[in-house]
C-alpha cells in the first residue's frame, strides 16, 4: 500500500522520548562453585568472562560499567528533569510543517503547561530526524505527566493539519527531610537548629546549607564540616542526618524600629545545594520557617550597663533596657525577688511608666553583693498591668564579686 494512503490510519514518522536521568552501576550476577562440586570451574569461568566484573575481584559485586536508564525513572525535588525527544521520518516522503511542543502537568496544576515552545515549522525529509533536549527544574513532588505534541501538514490531503501526541509519566520524590527548632537566648538573638536527613537511596554531598534570614538580621553559621584531605565535605549516606546551627542577631538592636522584626511570623528559609553520588546537582529551598509565639517574648529585657567585676558589700548599678515589641502599649510594673548572693537596693512593685508599642525604656537598679565569687543576677519579673501578664527573666547576667 502506498505510504501516502496509509497516512490516513498511521503517521509517517515516529516519536521517541528518552529520559536523561543518572545511570546506574551494573551489578554482575555472582554464582560460584567449589572445584569439588559437580559444575567444577564452570561458574567461575563464566564469571571471569563477564565484562561487567572487575578483573581479579569478580566476586565483590563491583563494576566499572554504567547502565543507561531504560525507562522513565523517579527523580527528586530540586533536580533538573532532562529528556531527549527524537522525531524520525521513516517514510519515503517529505513531512512538511513539522513543529514540536512539550507540555508538563504537575500535581498542583490540572492543566498542561508549556515548557517547550514550538519553533518555526520545518520540512522533515525522508530518513531524517528532529532532535531536541528538554530541561526543566522540578519544584513539586508527586506524579508528573509529560506530553509531547507534534503538528504537521498531511501528505495525503494537502493543507490538512494533523498531530501526534504521546504522554509519559514520572514521579518526583522528596530527597531531604528537614526539621527545624528555634531557641531565643538574648533579647536580640535567635538560634535556629536544622536537622537535614538524606531520604534517598544513595549517597549525597551537601555543598551548601545556608540560612536566608530577614535583612534586619546578621546570620552566623555555627556548624562544623567534615574534612577529607583538606576539603570540607558533608557526605551523607542514605537515612543519615546532619545538624546545622545558626545564630541570628538583630542589626542595630538599640534601634526601636528594628525591634519590630522580632514580631515577624517568619524568620527566613533554608537554601540547600547538594550533589548525587554521580555529581548531579540539586537545589532546594524550604518554605518560610515560621516563628512560634513562644520563641520570642512580647517584652524583651537587655543590659545596657553592667560592671564585670565588683567588690563585696559595695553597691553597684545595673542599667536594664525594656523593649515592647508588640503592637499595643504596656504599663509595666517592676517586681524584684530575693537573690541568693545579691541584694536589691530598690523597691519592688514600682510602676515604670507607659511603654508604647515598639519602644524601649531604660531602668537603673542598685545591687549590693553579699557573697564573693561568680553571682547570677536573677529574680526580675515585669507585670503588664493592662493585660495582667507576668514576664519572668531568670539568669539575666553574671557578675564576679571579690573582697576589697
Amino acid at each position: 500500500m502506498d505510504p501516502v494512503l496509509k497516512e490516513k490510519n498511521e503517521h509517517l514518522f515516529s516519536l521517541k522520548v528518552m529520559c536523561l536521568t543518572r545511570p546506574s552501576f551494573i551489578t554482575p550476577t555472582i554464582i560460584t562453585s567449589d572445584q569439588k562440586d559437580l559444575p567444577g570451574q564452570l561458574f567461575n569461568d563464566i564469571l571471569r568472562k563477564d565484562i561487567t566484573t572487575v578483573p581479579g575481584s569478580e566476586t565483590i559485586a563491583a563494576s566499572s560499567f554504567l547502565l543507561l536508564p531504560q525507562s522513565f525513572k523517579d527523580i527528586y525535588l530540586g533536580e533538573t528533569f532532562s529528556c531527549y525527544v527524537c522525531i524520525h521520518n521513516h517514510s519515503n516522503h517529505v513531512v512538511k510543517g513539522v513543529t514540536l511542543k512539550v507540555h508538563l502537568e504537575t500535581p498542583k496544576e490540572n492543566c498542561f503547561r508549556i515548557i517547550k515552545q514550538p519553533k518555526d515549522p520545518i520540512d522533515l525529509a525522508a530518513g531524517c530526524n528532529i532532535d531536541e533536549v528538554i530541561h526543566h527544574e522540578v519544584k513539586e513532588i508527586g506524579n508528573h505527566v509529560l506530553l509531547c505534541e507534534v503538528n504537521y501538514r498531511s501528505v495525503a490531503i494537502p493543507d490538512e493539519d494533523k498531530s501526534l501526541k504521546k504522554t509519559f509519566q514520572f514521579k518526583v520524590h522528596k530527597p531531604l527531610d528537614i526539621k527545624t527548632n528555634l531557641y531565643a537566648s538574648e533579647p536580640e538573638e535567635i538560634y535556629l537548629e536544622a536537622e537535614v536527613q538524606n531520604i534517598t537511596s544513595d549517597y549525597m554531598v551537601l555543598e551548601n546549607v545556608l540560612l536566608e534570614a530577614s535583612p534586619l538580621f546578621n546570620v552566623e553559621n555555627l556548624s562544623t564540616q567534615q574534612k577529607i584531605d583538606s576539603l570540607n565535605l558533608n557526605i551523607m549516606a542514605s537515612e543519615e542526618s546532619k545538624h546545622f546551627l545558626y545564630c541570628m542577631t538583630l542589626k542595630n538592636y538599640q534601634n526601636n524600629r528594628n525591634l519590630k522584626a522580632m514580631t515577624d511570623k517568619v524568620i527566613g528559609k533554608l537554601d540547600i545545594v547538594w550533589r548525587s553520588n554521580l555529581g548531579e546537582k540539586g537545589h532546594l529551598q524550604t518554605s518560610p520557617i515560621p516563628k512560634k509565639p513562644s520563641d520570642v517574648k512580647d517584652l524583651l529585657l537587655g543590659i545596657d550597663e553592667l560592671p564585670s567585676l565588683v567588690y563585696l558589700e559595695e553597691m553597684f548599678s545595673i542599667t536594664l533596657r525594656l523593649s515592647n515589641i508588640t503592637q499595643l502599649a504596656m504599663s509595666p510594673v517592676l517586681l524584684l525577688e530575693q537573690i541568693g548572693g545579691l541584694a536589691w537596693c530598690a523597691t519592688s512593685g514600682v510602676f515604670i511608666g507607659e511603654l508604647p508599642a515598639g519602644e524601649s525604656k531604660t531602668v537603673t537598679l542598685k545591687i549590693i553583693p553579699l557573697k564573693p565569687g561568680l553571682q547570677t543576677i536573677t529574680g526580675i519579673k515585669i507585670k503588664d498591668s493592662i493585660t495582667n501578664i507576668d514576664y519572668d527573666f531568670k539568669d539575666v547576667s553574671q557578675v564576679y564579686v571579690i573582697k576589697k
